[in-house]
C-alpha cells in the first residue's frame, strides 16, 4: 500500500516531466497526443509542416535544402506562415474549448 501511495503522490511530477519533455514541433506525436488524451483530431498540418523543412534548412544546412540550393524567404511567407499558425491555434483552441464544453454537459 505504501508504494501505491508513494506513486500516488508522484503523478503530478510524472505528468509534468512527461509533458515537458515533449518536441511539440513533432506534429505526428503531438497529433497523437491530442487523439488519445482528449479525442481532438487535429486540423491539417501541411503548410507549417513545409515552414519546419525550411527552418531546418536554415538552422542545420546553413540555409541549403539537400539539393544544395540556397532557401530564399520573404516578407510574404513569413506573413502568410504567420497567418497559417494563427489558424491552427485558433482552431485547436476551439476544439479544446469544445471539448471542455462537452464534458462539462455530460
Amino acid at each position: 500500500m505504501k508504494s501505491i501511495y508513494a506513486k500516488y503522490n508522484s503523478l503530478d511530477k510524472l505528468i509534468k516531466d512527461a509533458l515537458t519533455s515533449i518536441v511539440y514541433h513533432d506534429l505526428d506525436l503531438v497529433r497523437k497526443l491530442y487523439k488519445n488524451v482528449a479525442e481532438i483530431d487535429l486540423p491539417p498540418t501541411k503548410k507549417i509542416e513545409d515552414a519546419m523543412a525550411i527552418r531546418h534548412d536554415i538552422i542545420h544546412r546553413n540555409g541549403k535544402d539537400k539539393v544544395g540550393n540556397i532557401r530564399t524567404i520573404s516578407k510574404d511567407d513569413v506573413e502568410s506562415l504567420s497567418d497559417n499558425v494563427l489558424d491552427f491555434i485558433y482552431e485547436v483552441d476551439t476544439m479544446v474549448q469544445s471539448s471542455i464544453f462537452k464534458e462539462a454537459l455530460t
